[in-house]
């Protein structure tokens, strides 16, 4: 009996220490769950969308505050108007995307960032809600 308590108890830590890791690049990726709690928690979190237009028209996580493509994050970074300490969430299809573009900002000296796992995939597979919609100009 205590040997399953044990290896419950070390799942559980297991679990939480992924949904969270600080990658080699300076950034922190966070399942949609958390992005999800967060959200909750706080509306006015800057959330990033770092895909391209089309796919932003055709669904994204309500909230979204900056919508910057990832390869245009470099010359396109001060947009954020964000403090080196500020939190930002960046979000793309998968999850690829949102971890160069969170590599990026970590380089540029952001020290809060937070890279989706999964992407927007993983937020509509979860069943959380979306939005659609022209990209803002």
């Amino acid at each position: 009996m205590k040997l399953s308590h044990h290896l419950v108890r070390f799942s559980a830590l297991a679990f939480g220490l992924l949904a969270a890791c600080k990658s080699p690049s300076g950034f922190t990726e966070i399942s949609v769950n958390s992005l999800h709690e967060r959200l909750a928690q706080s509306p006015d979190i800057l959330l990033l969308d770092v895909r391209t237009p089309g796919e932003w028209e055709s669904v994204r996580v309500p909230g979204i505050k900056k919508f910057i493509p990832h390869d245009q994050m470099g010359e396109r970074s001060a947009e954020l108007n964000a403090q080196p300490d500020t939190p930002i969430y960046v979000i793309c299809r998968s999850g690829h995307r949102s971890a160069i573009a969170a590599g990026t900002l970590a380089k540029l000296g952001f020290k809060q960032v937070f890279s989706v796992q999964g992407g927007t995939n993983a937020w509509v597979t979860a069943g959380y809600p979306t939005e659609s919609g022209p990209v803002p100009q």
